[in-house]
């Protein structure tokens, strides 16, 4: 058990002016709360498990007590005590004194005070008997209770699940106030330029107020009044509560995560307000400097206003109007403005109690001169009186403006028997503002007569009858009696069978339509709507004349009345019974889309519905003679409708989604609690609407019951729905890199010859990604809001490895000599849809993805080539590939795609060279070695081939030289054994042996080169060239260099 358990948000709320902030005792009450009740908490705390032996204190800060060690009482003085450095042990206790004349105590330390685990300081004590003034760190270890006030001018840490009674404050920079998490403080926390900062499952009662610093909430903590700064900004998180406002008067932004409510208004100067999906906000949100307002599937109570900053609102409701003075950009998306059905709630224990208005007296109008009469008294806090003004309170009864008794009416309302003996009118009013209730009149005379008819229900025969349900015959047996004041004593008039008139009126609501009361069971008698009367109801009253009504069973549900009369031979008898409420059975909850329910429970469900798309969303009320149509309750009218919206996928990680159930919206939750809500009105006994939708991705169960219908404590239920499964409307895609590409020859390589392929895999081209193209998908519903849950395990339905992209067939800038777009071939192998992002070796883009987001990253082995052919020797231009997005067959499992598909274009990076091989002829003495002249050679802007000095990259080998003979023995010469690459385009590693002394003549080369570097050396100028020589060369041995000036020079032999 723990301290914060034991706080509960009071009815009312007390404003507490404090440096213009206020706070409200509504969560906890920050005066004079006593911790007598922790005290029991000591045999809950057993020795903890591995902790050395200690014999524990117990301290005691009175004038003869045990003082921690370092602490001492200050001269003349009988409450003020000064400590040094105190540490806690476990188990220590403090206490203080009891006597006023030793209370309140102060406690000033003027080093750290730290406590262990799970001390206990003045529990026996009230909050204002102690106050600790630290100038040191005052660290708070798990589970202690210190009931005290804290003013500190260093940091106050607070443990996890330990608490303080009273209020904090803190001075200087260094005062940064920190709680653990599930932490409760009874009152304030206020700083003036140490930042606050507050974990998860806290409970602060107070407001929250600082100067400089920033105020940090965590999720679902609890805050009892204002939360505002001077200065800094504020961070509110998930599923957290405010009663008072949020506020800065300074720079500060304003930050408020998913699901959190706002009891009053939300205001910044200058700084930006961000409220996220499911919140509430009871009051304005307006900057009143140039701060923007950006609300997403939130409800405003009030005005959305700016000076000049821009607002947008997406998925929203506001009550009152939206607007900027200034320059601000007003965007609404799928909300509304003025929206006078939109009620917002105050967050839970911060609502004001009511106050009394008015009492009402419900009667029925009838009496008995011999019979006690009854009545209903209300205490009515509203105009309507359907809220009850719960304290108790004494007003007096009277009849005719004569006292007859004095009545105490606890939690609303009571039930009130008096008497009036005479044959007359008798007027009914009290000592307060009063109205009367009879039926549907509002007359306070009730008629008192001397005979008529009284209904009895049950074995005890009390004229009240209790409450039934439709459809079912009446839970207890009803009687009627005649009777007739005889001596002020009741006395029966029938014996036998006798035919009586029987009605039934309909109170709340009134009118005589909808379904019947019946006697003799369901397929019985039809009992007419009040005034009619039916007739001949035969019953049979025995000695004491009374007589059984048999089997009544009304089919209709509302708060009725039961009438009888009897005219026959001159006596004229009247009588009705109390007002009494019928219940339907049950209500039927239906989620439906096109007639078919949406009713899919897992991940992999086939019944699917589109986040945010409309469905028919209905809650029928039945009597219990099954879900036809005439068995419908038409005369049903809810007192509290609530919701429980229960999250059931996914479970694990995800974020809750508003289900918008026609007339308001309710926000999903893992662990729900009911919620009331406002349904689409009831016509008929049904409540109908075909705009309900859910924003988000998953699965929902959803479960209604009507709370407090006609009486507290009467609950009509309902069976539990799943609704879903609801997957994306569609995805939104961009193109986040369009890459760039890369040749085989070495990373960020320039060019690449036409036809290029790779060396050991003639099937792969030689182009591929430098920086691989990506693009973005987010998942959206209907209204375009990103669905974050699309991302959760087992709700993404897009293959993780596919072809996405329509594969090039062509680039997209350069010519062939057919002046069409040069044809290129694309290898594309399936690319890779992830949301943690891309390979490990390529850019982050901001990682990792938000909710909702995915990656599609083509294949890294995706490659390219351009078919080499007499079409593509163009002059070498750098390429453009496009990749166009495959919109047909980019969906997910679902069937959900691209609306509006960017492609990927402009994937540039290389520049295509149509290429050939060249091997130029040699000459020399027979007797040098003739070194090969081997080159790469390109198509320039000229349309000439000239050497590929980038060509730092074709592999040759010697080994793919061909030698053979022309005027010399190929065998007299041969090649090298070398290898190598070419440099700046050419190589003369090659090297031919001479052939020795006297052997003169020729002798033909030839290179086997790469089939992209081959070319129609023969080509007549007329045919089709055909791509397939090798480069050939002839080497003349014999032959020498001469004088360059020598033009011709000839021998001559005689």
């Amino acid at each position: 058990m723990h301290f914060k358990d034991h706080f509960s948000f009071l009815a009312g709320i007390k404003k507490v002016k404090q440096r213009k902030i206020e706070h409200f005792d509504g969560i906890l009450s920050n005066a004079n709360i006593t911790f007598r009740w922790l005290l029991a908490l000591v045999t809950l705390l057993p020795a903890f498990a591995g902790l050395p032996a200690y014999a524990a204190t117990d301290y005691s800060f009175t004038p003869d007590g045990t003082l921690p060690v370092g602490c001492s009482l200050d001269l003349l003085s009988s409450t003020s005590y000064t400590c040094g450095v105190v540490s806690l042990e476990v188990g220590d206790t403090v206490m203080v004194g009891v006597i006023p004349l030793f209370t309140p105590v102060t406690v000033t330390f003027t080093g750290a005070f730290t406590t262990a685990a799970g001390n206990l300081i003045n529990t026996a004590g009230a909050t204002s008997d102690l106050n600790l003034i630290t100038k040191g760190t005052l660290t708070l270890g798990a589970d202690t209770i210190l009931n005290a006030n804290v003013t500190g001018t260093a940091a106050i840490n607070m443990g996890a699940r330990s608490s303080i009674g009273g209020n904090i404050s803190a001075s200087t920079t260094t005062g940064v106030v920190t709680l653990g998490a599930e932490s409760v403080v009874g009152g304030f926390i206020q700083t003036d330029a140490g930042a606050i900062n507050i974990a998860s499952l806290s409970t602060v009662g107070g407001g929250l107020s600082t100067q400089a610093g920033v105020v940090t909430l965590l999720t679902n903590i609890q805050v009892g009044g204002d939360i505002g700064t001077d200065a800094g900004g504020i961070t509110i998180g998930d599923g957290s509560s405010a009663c008072g406002s949020v506020f800065t008067t300074g720079a500060g932004v304003i930050s408020i995560a998913t699901n959190v409510l706002i009891g009053n208004n939300v205001n910044t100067v200058p700084g930006a307000i961000t409220i996220g999906p499911g919140s509430r906000v009871g009051g304005n949100v307006s900057p009143s400097g140039a701060g923007v307002v950006t609300l997403t599937s939130v409800n405003i109570g009030g005005n959305v206003a700016t000076s000049s900053g821009a607002i947008t609102l997406t998925s929203s409701r506001v009550a009152g109007t939206v607007s900027s003075s200034g320059a601000g950009v007003v965007t609404l998306t799928d909300s509304t403005t003025n929206d006078s059905t939109l009620v917002v709630p105050a967050p839970p224990g911060c609502a004001v109690p009511p106050s009394l208005e008015y009492i009402q007296i419900e009667h029925d109008g009838k009496g008995l001169t011999c019979s006690a009469e009854s009545l209903t008294l209300k205490a009515c806090a509203d105009a309507t009186c359907s809220t009850l003004y719960t304290d108790a309170i004494d007003v007096q009864l009277s009849i005719n403006s004569i006292l007859d008794q004095t009545v105490t009416i606890s939690g609303g309302s009571t039930i009130v028997d008096f008497s009036y003996t005479n044959s007359e009118l008798a007027n009914l009013s009290v000592d307060q503002t009063y109205e009367c209730k009879n039926g549907n009149s509002v007359s306070c005379d009730v008629v008192f007569a001397d005979a008529g008819f009284r209904f009895l229900y049950g074995a005890t025969e009390t004229t009240s009858i209790g409450h039934q349900i439709s459809g079912n015959n009446f839970a207890d047996i009803i009687k009627l009696q005649a009777v007739e004041n005889v001596n002020g004593v009741c006395t029966g008039l029938f014996a036998g069978q006798v035919d009586v008139e029987l009605s039934q009126q309909n109170i709340t609501p009134s009118g005589a339509a909808e379904l019947s009361l019946k006697v003799n069971g369901t397929s019985g008698t039809s009992i007419a709507k009040y005034p009619t009367f039916t007739p001949n109801i035969t019953l049979v009253f025995d000695g004491d004349s009374k007589a059984i009504i048999p089997t009544p069973v009304y089919l209709d549900a509302g708060h009725i009345r039961l009438h009888a009369k009897y005219n026959v031979a001159g006596v004229s008898l009247e009588g009705n019974s109390t007002d009494f409420w019928v219940s339907p059975a049950k209500l039927i909850v239906t989620a439906s889309s096109d007639g078919s329910n949406i009713s899919g429970n897992s991940d992999s469900s086939t019944i699917k519905h589109k986040a945010g798309q409309a469905f028919d969303f209905t809650v029928t009320a039945y009597n219990s003679l099954g879900t036809e149509a005439g068995n419908v309750t038409a005369n049903y009218v809810p007192n509290d409708i609530k919701l429980l919206l229960a999250r059931t996928g996914p479970t694990v990680g995800g974020v809750d989604g508003g289900f918008n159930y026609g007339s308001g919206t309710l926000t999903s939750r893992l662990m729900p609690s009911y919620q009331s809500v406002s349904l689409t009105t009831f016509n008929s006994g049904v409540s109908a609407s075909q705009s309900a939708s859910y924003s988000e991705v998953g699965l929902l169960n959803l479960d209604l019951q009507d709370e407090n219908y006609g009486f507290l404590g009467n609950t009509i239920s309902a069976d539990a729905i799943n609704m879903g499964r609801f997957t994306p409307d569609h995805f939104e895609q961009t193109v986040v890199e369009h890459g760039s590409l890369d040749a085989v020859c070495f990373q960020n390589s320039t060019f690449a010859y036409t036809g290029q392929v790779l060396v050991n895999d003639a099937e792969k081209g030689a182009i591929t990604y430098f920086v691989i193209p990506v693009v973005e998908l987010t998942a959206k519903n209907v209204q375009g809001v990103t669905v974050q849950n699309y991302t959760e395990t087992g709700y993404n339905k897009l293959i993780a490895s596919a072809n996405f992209i329509i594969a090039p067939t062509t680039d997209s800038s350069i010519l062939g000599n057919d002046s069409q777009l040069l044809p290129l071939t694309a290898h594309l192998l399936p690319g890779t849809v992830s949301h943690n992002g891309l390979v490990t070796s390529e850019p982050s883009f901001d990682l990792p993805l938000g909710a909702g987001i995915l990656h599609y990253e083509l294949a890294d082995d995706d490659n390219f080539f351009y078919p080499r052919n007499e079409n593509s020797e163009v002059f070498a231009q750098d390429n453009d590939i496009d990749f166009l997005i495959d919109q047909a067959h980019f969906v997910d499992s679902d069937g959900i795609n691209i609306t509006y598909p960017e492609d990927i274009t402009s994937t540039t990076g290389i520049n295509i060279r149509f290429g050939r091989a060249s091997l130029n002829n040699s000459f020399g003495p027979e007797t040098d070695d003739f070194r090969q002249h081997l080159s790469a050679q390109y198509v320039n802007a000229s349309g000439r081939y000239v050497m590929n000095k980038q060509d730092s990259c074709t592999q040759y080998d010697a080994g793919n030289i061909t030698l053979t003979s022309g005027t010399l023995n190929k065998n007299l010469s041969g090649v090298n054994a070398v290898t190598g690459k070419l440099e700046e385009g050419k190589t003369r590693m090659i090297i031919l042996t001479a052939p020795g002394a006297g052997n003169q003549g020729t002798i033909h080369v030839q290179y086997d080169t790469y089939p992209w570097l081959k070319y129609d050396w023969n080509w007549n100028g007329i045919d089709a060239k055909i791509l397939d020589d090798n480069p050939r060369s002839t080497a003349t041995f014999g032959l020498f260099r001469g004088n360059d000036k020598i033009v011709h020079i000839r021998e001559i032999y005689h």
